[in-house]
């Protein structure tokens, strides 16, 4: 819910097209095998340009006053409860150790979140990991499809210029 919301804010949404019946299916993914198809869902939002997003998320930020530091390690955050402020130590690239000072903070670090988290003192995790796993394939479809196994695992068929990734990530 929470992928569609967003994906409806940034304007690039689009409804899934779901087809009931596997000859209609067919006629538009005619690279299927039609034995033991019984219907599916297209969908048409499973791109995302990565850099881009994280350059929109830098700039906004920039934009309401925040500050980023990109190839920085926090060394160290505390929170004063009676200043309602963070003070966060921050080696920069260049070995430089400095000090910020800021109401709110956003810890950015994607899977490595909870290592951080915990290396000051935080303890319940907040991120589960999940393993997976893909191939890259010379590009066979021109659609994303999400597939079922006969033993019901669930894997993705996803295209990207001249190659196709095939996996369950």
């Amino acid at each position: 819910v929470l992928y569609s919301l967003l994906n409806i804010l940034s304007g690039g949404f689009r409804l899934p097209k779901i087809f009931f019946r596997k000859k209609r299916l067919l006629e538009r993914i005619p690279q299927l095998k039609s034995e033991g198809l019984l219907g599916g869902v297209l969908i048409q939002d499973y791109r995302v340009d990565d850099v881009g997003l994280v350059r929109a998320t830098i700039n906004q930020a920039l934009r309401y006053g925040g500050q980023c530091l990109e190839r920085s390690e926090v060394t160290g955050y505390e929170y004063d409860r009676s200043r309602k402020l963070y003070t966060i130590s921050v080696k920069s690239a260049d070995k430089e150790t400095r000090r910020f000072f800021a109401r709110k903070i956003v810890n950015a670090a994607g899977p490595w979140i909870d290592k951080i988290r915990a290396a000051h003192g935080e303890k319940n995790r907040l991120v589960a990991p999940v393993a997976g796993s893909h191939l890259e394939l010379p590009a066979f479809l021109h659609q994303a499809v999400i597939l079922q196994a006969t033993d019901g695992r669930v894997f993705f068929v996803i295209p990207s210029g001249e190659r196709t990734r095939v996996g369950t990530t």
